[in-house]
């Protein structure tokens, strides 16, 4: 009986905690609470007596400025920290840059900064009147080449790649006399060399004016001259200030250097630059999980970043403005990501996290990282969803917008994705005796691959067993030099399916590269620059129900020679080509493709978009591609930025 009691007893106060409502706490300086870390030790107390019951911490509105990252463990669980609702609250990782004079040019202004002389003190983003300001570089357009020469082939990532290369190889480079000299300062100057879906970031060691040499700390990535590529540029050095706008960190002499646009007071601007590198990090353990943890309603701005090399993806720099460590069921919502040198938002380990309705823009390397592991259950359950993530990559080209690895039922929807170096969304999983099941779908990706090549809007690698990508609108990507698609299957990828996309004005739709048993269903391809599928090294993949439109080009690469060693089945599809004739195939002729019995039930025909010209490539009524059986594109929940 005393049992039966007991038992009853506790389950009345668990439900007594469940129907206290949330315990709401604010910071002020009116009020008890004058610090979040005061109001973190009133949540403390509570969730000892009450673990469950959600605390809810409002911060005041205004710019916040962060000395050192806000750390919530597992004792924080189920906290939630929100903006205020009277203004923006804005944590901020940067300081006030004040003291503006006139140097003797005239044109240009600069502030004292004593740490900066003294070592103390480096970054590499400065804002004037809350807008990001580009660093001074050269060339002035485009890019300089070197003449360092590596010709070692590249064996593919799974391959091997270079295999070994000896360190010597990468802490060199030899420039052509015309583009650089004497003058480069050693202590300014930082150099971005580019390889292929890679670049290198270096600063100069030595510079030796009659060979020609710099020698490069720390070592690239890449020896300079690999893949055949030789371009490369040079930031923040004052022979670079050849525009307004334009700005450098004069180490030497321990200032900042800014050339004002036309019209901009210098008197009273507000100028500021990063000094810290992270602001909110949430850390759990494997066992002991931060819980229920939510940040919704804050702006996050002003991180700094080092400069190193960064690998692919960028996924070296380490740097992030928000951190979620092995937490679970924790939300990230409604904030706004601004002007950070690092990423923006990071995730590890955990499970059943969500971003949502984040707007991230410009940011020195990628916007939104998450990462699980081989173990089932380990950062699985994921959602990254209606976000908007624009001007991404700005210190460190190629980062990628969207990258997730590792996860299991991962869900990437909705998310508008524009102005990216490298690619939109990177997605590869490989879990241990399961399906990974993820989900990308009704996402909208274009003007990504401005700086690299070898990416894609959507770019995916290795065993995705059950991954679907649907719905998405990927548009307006061509790479550096002719080498971005739309998406992208890479090294490894297999048991795909690709279906109800539309993809147009890329290098090629569709580019399968070593990977297997893949399936393209119902999907609408455009007008690629040099074809519309690519399937080099790939095999047993399937197209059915699919509309490809041609202006000129032919519908495959001319990888394609002996098709049934790439293609499983193909029948179904509708193909076109604007000038009214049959588009060409490619180097099989149509005649031995159907003899293969791949295409035997397709048409050549006007698809009848209603409105091409300006992207509308929805359907007529009368379309011959419904009488195929082609189903209508719901493109309906795909963001779209408004002018």
């Amino acid at each position: 009986m005393k049992q039966t009691v007991y038992s009853i007893a506790v389950v009345l106060i668990m439900a007594a905690q469940a129907t206290a409502g949330p315990l709401r706490l604010e910071v002020s300086t009116q009020n008890r609470f004058k610090t979040v870390a005061a109001a973190l030790e009133r949540a403390r107390e509570e969730h000892k007596k009450n673990p469950e019951r959600e605390v809810i911490i409002s911060m005041p509105a205004g710019y916040l400025p962060m000395e050192a990252p806000l750390v919530l463990g597992p004792e924080d669980s189920y906290v939630t920290l929100q903006g205020s609702p009277m203004g923006s609250t804005i944590l901020g990782g940067g300081r006030p840059i004040r003291g503006w004079h006139p140097l003797e040019e005239g044109r240009l202004w600069a502030a004292d900064l004593h740490e900066v002389k003294e070592g103390k003190w480096d970054f590499r983003s400065l804002t004037i009147n809350g807008k990001w300001r580009q660093r001074a570089y050269l060339p002035r357009t485009g890019f300089f080449e070197h003449l360092s020469e590596y010709k070692e082939p590249w064996r593919s990532t799974t391959g091997g790649g270079f295999g070994t290369v000896p360190v010597e190889l990468k802490r060199t480079m030899i420039y052509k006399p015309e583009d650089l000299g004497s003058w480069l300062s050693l202590a300014n100057a930082e150099l971005v060399i580019y390889h292929s879906w890679d670049m290198s970031h270096a600063r100069v060691e030595a510079n030796d004016p009659v060979t020609h040499t710099l020698t490069l700390t720390p070592p690239l990535g890449y020896p300079a001259g690999a893949f055949g590529i030789h371009r490369y540029r040079v930031e923040n050095v004052a022979e670079g200030m050849h525009t307004p706008g334009l700005w450098y960190l004069d180490r030497e002499n321990g200032q900042v250097v800014y050339w004002p646009l036309p019209g901009e007071d210098m008197a009273p601007c507000v100028a500021a630059a990063p000094r810290w590198s992270e602001l909110v990090k949430i850390e759990g353990k494997p066992d002991q999980p931060v819980r229920h943890v939510r940040l919704t309603g804050l702006a996050l701005v002003d991180t700094n970043v080092s400069w190193k090399s960064p690998g692919f993806g960028a996924a070296g720099i380490s740097e992030t403005a928000v951190t979620v460590n092995n937490g679970q069921d924790c939300s990230l919502d409604h904030l706004a990501f601004r002007f950070l040198g690092g990423n923006a938002i990071k995730l590890s380990g955990g499970s059943g996290n969500r971003v949502s309705q984040c707007g991230i823009s410009h940011v020195g390397a990628s916007g939104i990282v998450a990462g699980g592991t081989a173990e089932p259950g380990v950062g699985d359950n994921l959602a990254i969803e209606d976000n908007h993530l624009q001007h991404i990559g700005l210190i460190y080209p190629g980062a990628i917008a969207l990258r997730v690895g590792n996860v299991a039922n991962a869900r990437l929807c909705r998310n508008l994705i524009h102005d990216v170096g490298y690619s939109g969304i990177c997605f590869s999983c490989e879990k241990k005796g399961a399906p990974n099941n993820g989900l990308i779908e009704n996402n909208h990706i274009y003007r990504v691959m401005t700086a690299l090549n070898d990416g894609a809007a959507i770019y995916l690698g290795n065993k995705l067993d059950g991954c679907v990508v649907r719905g998405n609108v990927c548009h307006d990507i061509h790479g550096l030099t002719g080498m971005g698609w739309g998406i992208y299957p890479d090294e490894q990828s297999c048991f795909l399916t690709v279906t109800g996309n539309l993809v147009y004005r890329c290098l090629g739709s569709f580019h399968v590269h070593m990977a297997h048993d893949i399936k393209f269903e119902n999907n609408i391809a455009v007008n690629g620059d040099s074809y519309q599928v690519s399937l080099p090294r790939s095999s047993n993949i399937s197209f059915a129900y699919n509309i490809f439109v041609c202006d000129g080009e032919p519908v495959l690469s001319s990888s394609i020679t002996n098709p049934k060693d790439h293609v499983g089945q193909s029948d179904f599809n509708l193909f076109w080509d604007v000038s009214g004739n049959k588009p060409p195939l490619g180097k099989p002729t149509w005649e031995a493709w159907t003899g293969l019995g791949l295409d035997t039930h397709s048409v050549f025909a006007d698809p009848l978009f209603v409105d091409p010209a300006h992207d509308n490539y929805d359907l007529k009524p009368d379309s011959p591609a419904l009488k195929l059986g082609f189903v209508k594109l719901d493109l309906s929940k795909v963001p779209y930025e408004k002018e």
